[in-house]
């Protein structure tokens, strides 16, 4: 559950397990879509709390301060499960569970839900701790004994106001502001870990480096906005083509990287086609057809490059090799199939 792992099945598989662990991860799947997709759902808060007083009084508290009733588990794992299913807003926490003892929960509810305010709420008055606490992912650390109904709402306001920063923050630090796509420093760390596992699993996975022609003039022509329109409709059509695992970037200007995995030569060549298909489609904005070509270039891991950083580059050169040729050309990397292939652009 640390992982977000719906079930594990030992081998030999049987195959009523694997049809209930297939089931289950349909319905969890179906939860989380429609609760991403419900922006109206009330805020929900979970104590994890083994002793009942502690628990009955700060869900008081709460219902007082907050306008709504908690859940209440008695244990880490429970709560684990829990955040499964629901996407909580706020988790209060002991440190002192039967199945977690010191900073293991504010580690491992950090992990399996990201995006909730965490808030420790401990019976031991050690300033050490509370450091620990924060520094580990909670946004705050209070006392059982000197909880208030005026002192709580403050530190929830607090609390939910420092998460909402923090995340703000960490959305600029690894996406794109304008396309909402990856940027440069979140593709080298997903590309990173694709190779690991494409290492271990003895898998292949490709990467397309795409620059798109005619760009520069819509902006000289149309204005900025014009050209912001055009970056905005080629992010969500890139994310059209590839599945939701896969990685799209932007890497500045009119760049744009995109990563699939488990992937080799022949199913590449066709999805470089399908993106250069949607993304050449015109764009209508503001009663201007506005509409680019592309040029891209693709290679294949590890026939192209065994790091990040080589791929990366042989991607790079067979694009500009594309954008040599003329607009709406696909090239290979040279190490990828031998001597570089021309796809003829689309007329």
């Amino acid at each position: 559950f640390d992982h977000r792992i719906v079930s594990i099945l030992s081998k030999p598989i049987r195959w009523g397990e694997a049809q209930e662990a297939l089931a289950r991860a349909l319905e969890l799947n179906a939860i989380r879509s429609t609760r991403s997709s419900n922006v109206t759902t009330p805020p929900r808060t979970l104590i994890v709390e083994d002793s009942p007083t502690d628990a009955l009084l700060l869900s008081h508290t709460l219902d007082v301060v907050d306008g709504v009733k908690p859940d209440v588990v008695t244990r880490l794992s429970e709560a684990l499960e829990r955040v499964h299913e629901v996407e909580y807003d706020t988790i209060f926490t002991d440190l002192s569970l039967p199945d977690g003892r010191g900073l293991d929960a504010v580690v491992r509810l950090r992990s399996a839900a990201p995006n909730a305010t965490l808030i420790v709420c401990s019976g031991s008055d050690d300033e050490a701790l509370a450091f620990q606490v924060v520094d580990r992912g909670a946004q705050d650390f209070i006392l059982k004994q000197s909880m208030t109904p005026t002192g709580l709402r403050r530190t929830l306001g607090i609390a939910r106001a420092r998460r909402t920063a923090e995340l703000r923050l960490a959305r600029l630090a690894f996406y794109d502001g304008l396309t909402g796509l990856a940027n440069r420093t979140s593709l080298y760390d997903g590309l990173m870990k694709m190779t690991a596992l494409a290492r271990r699993d003895q898998l292949r996975f490709g990467v397309l480096f795409m620059d798109l022609d005619g760009f520069k003039a819509i902006n000289d022509r149309f204005g900025h906005e014009a050209g912001d329109t055009v970056l905005r409709v080629t992010a969500e059509r890139l994310r059209e083509e590839v599945r939701d695992y896969d990685i799209v970037a932007r890497l500045g200007g009119d760049e744009f990287v995109v990563a699939v995995s488990h992937v080799d030569t022949v199913k590449l060549l066709p999805l470089a086609e399908r993106i250069r298909a949607s993304v050449t489609q015109p764009i209508f904005d503001r009663g201007h057809e506005l509409q680019v070509a592309i040029s891209i270039g693709y290679a294949l891991f590890p026939e192209a490059g065994e790091d990040v950083s080589t791929l990366l580059r042989g991607a790079d050169a067979a694009m500009y090799e594309a954008k040599r040729a003329g607009p709406n050309n696909i090239h290979a990397a040279e190490p990828a199939l031998g001597p570089m292939t021309r796809v003829p652009r689309t007329r």
